[in-house]
């Protein structure tokens, strides 16, 4: 499976991080790692920098933004990750 991020929208984007895609990592570091690597901010939903958030269920996420500027959820795998 292939996404194509593609940038140039010209209307505004919400702000609002509820509006957003998510993706599921089996590592999440490395997803992080790469996100350093690359300048990519990221964030937990409050929107703190460079902060992991662990929902009630145990999976880990964060937030970036894609180049138009949508919201999107990097989690791991339901629970703690395997070590």
């Amino acid at each position: 499976m292939t996404l194509h991020i593609i940038g140039g929208r010209t209307k505004p984007v919400s702000p609002n991080r509820i509006v957003h895609f998510a993706l599921r990592t089996d590592n999440l570091e490395e997803s992080i790692a790469y996100f350093d690597a690359n300048a990519i901010a990221w964030s937990d939903f409050m929107g703190t920098p460079r902060t992991i958030q662990t929902r009630f269920d145990g999976v880990r996420q964060v937030f970036i933004q894609d180049p138009d500027g949508y919201w999107v959820e990097i989690s791991d795998r339901r629970g703690k990750p395997e070590r």
